[in-house]
């Protein structure tokens, strides 16, 4: 199941970016893996079968690298990291960097919970997949707000943060 947020800023932001800049890399971490594999296997489908798509980016064409969790558009050789990789919450980001960083409701009720939890997401995000994020590039972080501490919270109070939308707990 993937929800409206999915849809417009996983999916169709990542199709966007990838039309506009083959040399992308992207990495999509939601609150598991296999989440995150749908959201990728639904890039997948559009960018092998959507007509409209196809109109618009005739150049967005499956690479070397077409498997459940990991794409490489066609692209310019030379360029290590794949263009879309999809991680659930604590995977394992190292190893790669990205232009653009997307974490889609990886605060859930089980890592809201405690201050342990939502400390040790946090921490995650920070060292894991932000330290992977190349000079000039985007995060951008989807959740609902589950705690007054949780991840969300705790990013719109540290500088270079910008909140949209709202947040009631």
């Amino acid at each position: 199941l993937l929800t409206h947020n999915t849809q417009q800023m996983s999916i169709l932001r990542t199709l966007w970016r990838l039309g506009h800049d083959v040399t992308s890399r992207i990495v999509i971490i939601q609150s598991s893996a296999t989440i995150a594999k749908d959201t990728v296997t639904s890039i997948k489908q559009h960018i092998e079968s959507n007509k409209n798509l196809r109109a618009v980016f005739p150049h967005l064409k499956p690479g070397d690298l077409w498997t459940g969790d990991t794409i490489t558009i066609e692209r310019p050789p030379g360029i290590r990291t794949p263009s879309v990789q999809a991680r659930g919450a604590f995977g394992k980001v190292l190893g790669h960097r990205y232009d653009t960083v997307i974490a889609d409701d990886v605060v859930t009720l089980e890592t809201s919970r405690t201050a342990y939890m939502r400390a040790r997401l946090l921490e995650w995000f920070i060292k894991e997949p932000m330290s992977r994020l190349l000079s000039g590039g985007q995060a951008l972080v989807l959740l609902n707000a589950f705690h007054p501490e949780d991840m969300g919270h705790a990013l719109a109070k540290m500088a270079g943060w910008k909140k949209i939308g709202r947040a009631h707990v």
